[in-house]
Protein backbone atom coordinates (compact mmCIF):
# COMPACT_ATOMS: atom_id res chain seq x y z
CA UNK A 1 0.00 0.00 0.00
CA UNK A 2 2.62 2.57 0.98
CA UNK A 3 5.42 1.25 -1.24
CA UNK A 4 6.98 4.29 -2.95
CA UNK A 5 7.21 2.36 -6.24
CA UNK A 6 3.41 2.24 -6.41
CA UNK A 7 2.98 5.92 -5.59
CA UNK A 8 4.33 6.87 -9.03
CA UNK A 9 1.11 5.48 -10.56
CA UNK A 10 -1.21 7.66 -8.45
CA UNK A 11 -3.97 9.07 -10.66
CA UNK A 12 -2.57 7.58 -13.89
CA UNK A 13 -4.27 4.22 -14.51
CA UNK A 14 -7.37 3.60 -16.63
CA UNK A 15 -8.26 0.25 -15.04
CA UNK A 16 -7.14 -1.77 -12.04
CA UNK A 17 -8.05 -5.47 -11.88
CA UNK A 18 -6.53 -7.38 -9.00
CA UNK A 19 -7.15 -10.15 -6.51
CA UNK A 20 -5.43 -9.72 -3.14
CA UNK A 21 -4.75 -12.62 -0.78
CA UNK A 22 -7.85 -13.71 1.14
CA UNK A 23 -6.34 -13.07 4.58
CA UNK A 24 -4.91 -16.40 5.83
CA UNK A 25 -6.79 -18.56 3.31
CA UNK A 26 -4.26 -18.01 0.53
CA UNK A 27 -0.73 -18.54 1.78
CA UNK A 28 1.66 -18.11 -1.12
CA UNK A 29 4.82 -18.82 0.88
CA UNK A 30 6.20 -18.95 4.40
CA UNK A 31 8.05 -15.66 3.85
CA UNK A 32 7.75 -13.46 6.94
CA UNK A 33 6.65 -10.54 4.72
CA UNK A 34 3.42 -12.30 3.69
CA UNK A 35 0.36 -10.35 4.83
CA UNK A 36 -1.06 -13.22 6.90
CA UNK A 37 2.23 -13.40 8.82
CA UNK A 38 2.56 -9.64 9.33
CA UNK A 39 -1.08 -9.37 10.45
CA UNK A 40 -2.18 -12.69 12.01
CA UNK A 41 -5.54 -11.38 13.33
CA UNK A 42 -8.28 -10.43 10.88
CA UNK A 43 -8.84 -6.91 12.24
CA UNK A 44 -5.14 -6.07 12.02
CA UNK A 45 -4.94 -7.61 8.51
CA UNK A 46 -7.97 -5.58 7.40
CA UNK A 47 -6.51 -2.33 8.75
CA UNK A 48 -2.84 -2.98 7.95
CA UNK A 49 -3.10 -4.74 4.58
CA UNK A 50 -6.56 -4.75 2.98
CA UNK A 51 -7.31 -1.07 3.58
CA UNK A 52 -3.95 0.31 2.32
CA UNK A 53 -3.89 -2.09 -0.65
CA UNK A 54 -7.39 -1.13 -1.74
CA UNK A 55 -6.68 2.56 -1.11
CA UNK A 56 -3.56 2.37 -3.28
CA UNK A 57 -5.45 0.61 -6.09
CA UNK A 58 -8.24 3.20 -5.97
CA UNK A 59 -5.91 6.20 -5.79
CA UNK A 60 -3.91 4.86 -8.75
CA UNK A 61 -6.97 5.30 -10.98
CA UNK A 62 -7.65 8.39 -13.01
CA UNK A 63 -11.09 9.90 -12.45
CA UNK A 64 -14.06 8.37 -14.28
CA UNK A 65 -12.42 4.92 -14.26
CA UNK A 66 -13.04 1.47 -12.76
CA UNK A 67 -11.48 -0.87 -10.24
CA UNK A 68 -12.29 -4.59 -10.48
CA UNK A 69 -11.60 -6.31 -7.17
CA UNK A 70 -11.77 -10.11 -6.88
CA UNK A 71 -12.26 -11.04 -3.24
CA UNK A 72 -14.62 -13.25 -1.22
CA UNK A 73 -15.61 -13.70 2.40
CA UNK A 74 -13.77 -16.44 4.29
CA UNK A 75 -15.73 -19.03 6.24
CA UNK A 76 -14.42 -19.36 9.80
CA UNK A 77 -17.16 -21.44 11.37
CA UNK A 78 -20.42 -23.16 10.61
CA UNK A 79 -22.22 -19.93 9.69
CA UNK A 80 -19.57 -17.30 10.36
CA UNK A 81 -17.36 -15.42 7.88
CA UNK A 82 -14.64 -12.82 7.82
CA UNK A 83 -16.41 -10.01 5.89
CA UNK A 84 -13.79 -9.27 3.21
CA UNK A 85 -16.51 -8.35 0.71
CA UNK A 86 -18.30 -5.74 2.84
CA UNK A 87 -15.04 -4.42 4.28
CA UNK A 88 -13.83 -3.79 0.71
CA UNK A 89 -17.03 -1.92 -0.16
CA UNK A 90 -16.70 0.17 3.01
CA UNK A 91 -13.11 1.16 2.18
CA UNK A 92 -13.95 2.28 -1.36
CA UNK A 93 -17.04 4.21 -0.26
CA UNK A 94 -15.00 5.94 2.47
CA UNK A 95 -12.66 7.17 -0.31
CA UNK A 96 -15.55 8.58 -2.33
CA UNK A 97 -15.80 5.65 -4.72
CA UNK A 98 -19.02 4.00 -5.80
CA UNK A 99 -19.90 0.32 -5.54
CA UNK A 100 -21.48 -0.59 -8.91
CA UNK A 101 -22.24 -4.28 -8.32
CA UNK A 102 -20.40 -7.52 -8.92
CA UNK A 103 -19.58 -10.01 -11.62
CA UNK A 104 -19.72 -13.74 -10.88
CA UNK A 105 -16.61 -15.64 -11.95
CA UNK A 106 -17.61 -19.32 -12.11
CA UNK A 107 -15.21 -21.78 -10.52
CA UNK A 108 -14.72 -25.47 -11.12
CA UNK A 109 -16.69 -27.65 -8.73
CA UNK A 110 -14.96 -29.62 -6.01
CA UNK A 111 -15.84 -33.30 -6.00
CA UNK A 112 -18.13 -34.21 -3.10
CA UNK A 113 -19.07 -30.61 -2.20
CA UNK A 114 -22.75 -29.64 -2.38
CA UNK A 115 -22.42 -26.34 -4.26
CA UNK A 116 -25.96 -25.30 -3.29
CA UNK A 117 -24.68 -24.89 0.29
CA UNK A 118 -21.74 -22.67 -0.71
CA UNK A 119 -22.14 -18.95 0.17
CA UNK A 120 -21.32 -17.68 -3.32
CA UNK A 121 -23.11 -20.07 -5.64
CA UNK A 122 -25.41 -19.64 -8.61
CA UNK A 123 -27.69 -22.03 -10.44
CA UNK A 124 -26.72 -22.50 -14.09
CA UNK A 125 -28.74 -24.90 -16.29
CA UNK A 126 -30.12 -26.62 -13.18
CA UNK A 127 -26.70 -27.10 -11.55
CA UNK A 128 -25.28 -25.06 -8.67
CA UNK A 129 -21.81 -23.67 -9.32
CA UNK A 130 -19.49 -21.83 -6.97
CA UNK A 131 -18.41 -18.35 -8.04
CA UNK A 132 -15.98 -15.75 -6.82
CA UNK A 133 -17.28 -12.20 -6.85
CA UNK A 134 -15.50 -9.51 -8.81
CA UNK A 135 -16.57 -6.20 -7.31
CA UNK A 136 -16.98 -3.26 -9.65
CA UNK A 137 -16.00 0.08 -8.16
CA UNK A 138 -16.18 3.41 -9.94
CA UNK A 139 -14.00 6.46 -9.27
CA UNK A 140 -16.15 9.46 -10.19
CA UNK A 141 -15.05 12.84 -11.45
CA UNK A 142 -14.16 15.18 -8.63
CA UNK A 143 -16.95 17.29 -7.19
CA UNK A 144 -16.30 19.64 -4.32
CA UNK A 145 -19.05 20.56 -1.92
CA UNK A 146 -18.45 23.90 -0.28
CA UNK A 147 -20.56 25.68 2.26
CA UNK A 148 -20.18 29.37 1.62
CA UNK A 149 -21.57 32.18 3.69
CA UNK A 150 -22.55 35.11 1.55
CA UNK A 151 -22.58 38.42 3.32
CA UNK A 152 -25.12 40.95 2.20
CA UNK A 153 -24.89 44.42 3.55
CA UNK A 154 -28.06 46.29 4.14
CA UNK A 155 -27.48 49.94 4.54
CA UNK A 156 -30.02 51.98 6.39
CA UNK A 157 -29.42 55.61 6.83
CA UNK A 158 -29.58 56.14 10.49
CA UNK A 159 -27.09 58.67 11.61
CA UNK A 160 -24.93 57.78 8.55
CA UNK A 161 -24.13 54.26 9.89
CA UNK A 162 -24.44 50.81 8.33
CA UNK A 163 -27.13 49.20 10.42
CA UNK A 164 -27.30 45.49 9.59
CA UNK A 165 -25.34 42.69 7.99
CA UNK A 166 -27.14 39.48 7.07
CA UNK A 167 -25.37 36.18 6.50
CA UNK A 168 -27.00 33.91 3.96
CA UNK A 169 -25.95 30.28 3.96
CA UNK A 170 -25.77 28.44 0.65
CA UNK A 171 -24.42 25.25 -0.86
CA UNK A 172 -22.18 25.40 -3.88
CA UNK A 173 -21.26 22.36 -5.98
CA UNK A 174 -18.17 22.83 -8.07
CA UNK A 175 -17.42 20.15 -10.66
CA UNK A 176 -14.35 20.01 -12.86
CA UNK A 177 -15.16 18.37 -16.21
CA UNK A 178 -12.88 18.31 -19.23
CA UNK A 179 -10.99 21.34 -18.02
CA UNK A 180 -14.13 23.43 -17.41
CA UNK A 181 -15.64 24.36 -14.08
CA UNK A 182 -19.36 24.01 -13.49
CA UNK A 183 -20.79 25.87 -10.49
CA UNK A 184 -24.27 25.21 -9.09
CA UNK A 185 -25.62 27.18 -6.14
CA UNK A 186 -28.48 26.03 -3.92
Amino acid sequence: GNNPDFQTYKGTLDLVFTSPPYFDREQYSEDEEQSFKLYPKYDSWRDGFLNPTLTNAYESLREDRYLLWNIADIKIGKDKYHPLEQDSIDVIESLGGEYQGKLKMLMTSMVGVDQSKVKNSVKVNGTYLKYEPIFIFYKPKTTWLLRIYFVRSSMKARNNMINTRTAISGLVFITLMNGFVSVNMF
